[in-house]
């Protein structure tokens, strides 16, 4: 009977324990939560100014340069849907066949099936 007491006492410093390591946990998850958000929202600034630098000199620039840079914006957008990937692989496309670079071509020719069929779900569009 006389451990009674000691036990409550340690069962509070237990549950004591328990609740401040809970709240802790919000804390740091809500941090966490805030710098995952930071993280992805620098990153849609660096790829936007990415891709407004690569579209510049893409204007700026003719043959070789001018293919080298439209591959790399194919690249860079080719899995976002908002940036309208499919015109500008054409683009690209075209432009390699005008300059005879046919691996260049083939690969965005690949890579405008798998968008067509896998990221926008429109395979009937991969065969035009």
């Amino acid at each position: 009977m006389c451990f009674t007491p000691f036990i409550i006492h340690q069962t509070k410093i237990i549950l004591a324990l328990f609740f401040d390591i809970f709240v802790n946990m919000k804390l740091h998850l809500s941090l966490l939560f805030l710098l995952v958000s930071f993280s992805v929202f620098t990153q849609e600034v660096a790829l936007e100014k990415n891709i407004q630098s690569l579209k510049t000199k893409i204007q700026q620039s003719e043959k070789g340069e001018k293919l080298k840079y439209l591959d790399s914006l194919t690249l860079f957008i080719r899995d976002r849907t908002v940036y309208k990937y499919d015109s500008i692989s054409r683009v690209t496309i075209n432009y390699a066949l005008e300059l005879d670079s046919i691996n260049i071509a083939t690969r965005n020719v690949a890579d405008l099936i798998f968008y067509n069929c896998y990221v926008i779900a429109k395979p009937k569009e991969a065969l035009d």
